[in-house]
């Protein structure tokens, strides 16, 4: 009865031991990916801002063609 009750502990306690890794490593995956779409965000966020070629400011002050 007894090793029944410390072997279902162990195996519970290991369970958890290794989804808390587990949930470390997704967390810190997670952020670095949130990272690199921040980044490529950012830089379509530049390339859209430079005027296009073809495209000149028009008098109104909006872009497009002339």
């Amino acid at each position: 009865m007894m090793t029944n009750l410390v072997l279902t502990l162990v195996g519970l306690g290991s369970v958890v031991y290794l989804m808390k890794s587990d949930v470390r490593q997704g967390g810190a995956l997670l952020r670095r990916n949130m990272k690199t779409i921040r980044s490529w965000l950012e830089e379509e966020g530049a390339t859209a801002a430079k005027p296009q070629p073809g495209c000149a400011q028009r008098k109104d002050g909006a872009e497009g063609l002339v």
